[in-house]
């Protein structure tokens, strides 16, 4: 028996499990409306075994690895937790206990494992949030630790915009047309910024595996239906150092694509042959779509001048957070 329902990149779960930090509700009905792909989770009913063949492992706190079984792709972590998923991506049988799924297993899943999923069906992830103006999808790039999701969360605040995703973005290509298909609308903030910016969310809880992090949900309400892409900004240290000007500058595409490259989450590293494929996806991004680095202060106070400034380069009226 199916007792939830979850939206991911273009993905409708049903489940049984809680996955904390996804987009909620719907029907079958309304999924196959909406286009979006099935993809049933599950719990296991019988042991794992142990006839698997390693093919990559990712260093991080979740230690995942990835191996293959037959027609099965695994994936496991070092709490011991395991997803065996079809070659298409439609179904995962999650091993490991029930009473452990709410803490670590089920972040690692929500954060680690279901990007790769979402690829098995066609599509292409980012290390990156997603935010919509309204008149279409900005996305902000740049390694861990480089600010994403507290700029993330201070536009929203700032600027009303929705939040379609804070740390992996699916993108869809039609016809040369790149859409970003949300992810879920939480944000995950430290401490700091949770403090900073706590009057932009209505509920937030802290993270298992990140003793000092929290996950921050917002009061928009959030659907599946995918955005047009409108513009990519990769977050950079400021110019001077302690510089307290914001600077954007567009980035040629040859260096775009390059720049796109190191953001793309990848299902295998070692399968060159998907890299390669994902490399022309890219460049095919990288001229449909303007890209540019952005350097800023990493102050609180600087957040709403960033703000102004990137609505003005976008040509766009602010409109006020619910908030």
């Amino acid at each position: 028996m199916i007792g939830f329902r979850y939206y991911y990149g273009g993905i409708g779960i049903q489940t049984q499990l809680t996955m904390p930090g996804l987009v909620a509700g719907g029907n079958t009905t309304a999924a196959r409306a909406l286009g979006v792909s099935p993809l049933m989770v599950q719990l296991a009913d019988r042991p794992l075994g142990d006839e698997l063949q390693l093919l990559y492992r990712w260093t991080g706190r979740f230690g995942v690895a990835l191996h293959s079984r037959q027609k099965e792709w695994v994936f496991t972590t070092n709490s011991g937790a395991a997803f065996v998923v079809d070659q298409a991506g439609r179904t995962v049988t999650c091993h490991g206990r029930a009473s452990d799924w709410a803490g670590a297993t089920a972040e690692a899943f929500v954060r680690r494992v279901l990007p790769r999923i979402v690829q098995l069906q066609g599509r292409t992830v980012l290390h990156a949030a997603a935010l919509d103006t309204g008149a279409g999808v900005v996305l902000l790039c740049g390694h861990s630790g480089a600010g994403k999701s507290t700029l993330t969360a201070s536009l929203n605040q700032q600027l009303g915009w929705p939040i379609l995703g804070d740390d992996m973005t699916v993108l869809e290509e039609r016809v040369g047309v790149f859409t970003v298909l949300p992810t879920g609308n939480a944000v995950s903030l430290w401490e700091d910024s949770q403090a900073a910016l706590a009057g932009a969310f209505e509920h937030s809880e802290r993270l298992q595996v990140y003793a000092s992090k929290y996950r921050c949900q917002p009061a928009q309400p959030s659907d599946p239906l995918g955005r047009p892409l409108r513009a990519v900004f990769q977050l950079m240290p400021p110019v001077n150092g302690a510089d307290e000007t914001v600077t954007i500058r567009p980035v040629p595409p040859a260096q775009a694509v390059a720049l796109l490259a190191s953001q793309a989450i990848r299902f295998n590293p070692d399968d060159r042959q998907a890299d390669s494929g994902r490399f022309v996806t890219l460049a095919r991004l990288a001229g449909a779509v303007p890209v540019n680095t952005l350097h800023y202060p990493r102050l609180f106070g600087a957040l709403p001048q960033l703000a102004e400034r990137l609505s003005a380069m976008l040509g766009l009226v602010p409109v006020p957070s619910s908030s």
